[in-house]
């Protein structure tokens, strides 16, 4: 079971990394917007609220009309909501 668990934790870092790269790109790229959003994700998970409402903040001002605005605000409001 732990192992499985080093195994995940290898993944996501392995996925942080890229889309680390994925918000230095240009903000005309689409997959910018995703790799804001799934930053955030993993900053929350990790504990990181303040880095995760920062990407989470630009995502919404740059990319307001995108699906994954949408899908922040509506965490925001859930979190809200508890």
């Amino acid at each position: 079971k732990d192992f499985q668990k080093e195994k995940d934790e290898s993944k996501i870092d392995e996925i942080y990394k890229y889309l680390n790269k994925g918000i230095e790109l240009p903000d005309d790229f689409p997959v910018r917007e995703e790799a804001l959003y799934h930053l955030g994700l993993i900053e929350a998970r990790k504990g990181n609220k303040n880095k995760s409402e920062t990407l989470w903040d630009e995502l919404i001002k740059k990319y307001p009309k995108g699906e994954f605005a949408k899908k922040v605000i509506n965490i925001r409001k859930e979190r809200e909501g508890q």
